[in-house]
């Protein structure tokens, strides 16, 4: 127990590791349990894209929306479990990144249609050319301030990590 809760009851998913080092065992492997309606498409999901982490899925079902409607005041219900297969599909398929689904997921919940094109992810030499295009527009900015300028016009199509280390690799040649 925890504050009177039991373990894995406290938020709408809980996740049990059975590896070999664990109390309880079955040499590896795990379990989930929840008390979300969303747990059967979340089953789905994880078991129909194996590419797509099960946490970003879960996050997708939960904690997005749930971050959608309160801090940005929209309607969610637009939601629906197709939305999620197609965008799992692309994400799948490795042609959006992680990063888009949340951006994707709030243009739903403003009643948009799903523009998968423009979240897709690009090549390493079109990054490499918009950062560099970015640096040049933006000569004499902080480089913090550069990262999340390039962030922000990059998000979804290229992931966080690899764009601060093109910025910092070639904001130093500037």
């Amino acid at each position: 127990l925890y504050k009177g809760h039991y373990t894995g009851t406290i938020g709408d998913f809980g996740c049990f590791s059975f590896n070999g080092n664990k109390v309880i065992t079955t040499g590896g492997g795990g379990m989930i349990v929840s008390k979300s309606d969303k747990k059967e498409l979340f089953e789905g999901l994880a078991g129909k894209y194996r590419n797509a982490e099960p946490k970003l899925i879960a996050e997708a079902l939960i904690s997005m929306p749930k971050d959608i409607k309160k801090r940005l005041k929209l309607d969610t219900e637009k939601i629906k479990e197709e939305h999620y297969s197609r965008i799992f599909e692309k994400v799948n398929s490795g042609k959006i990144g992680k990063e888009a689904v949340f951006e994707i997921l709030k243009e739903i919940a403003e009643g948009k249609e799903i523009e998968f094109r423009k979240y897709e992810k690009l090549s390493d030499n079109e990054i490499d050319e918009k950062i560099k295009s970015i640096i040049d527009k933006n000569k004499g900015m902080p480089l913090n301030a550069l990262i999340g300028k390039v962030m922000g016009e990059l998000r979804g199509k290229a992931e966080g990590k690899k764009i601060v280390e093109l910025v910092k690799r070639f904001h130093q040649k500037v």
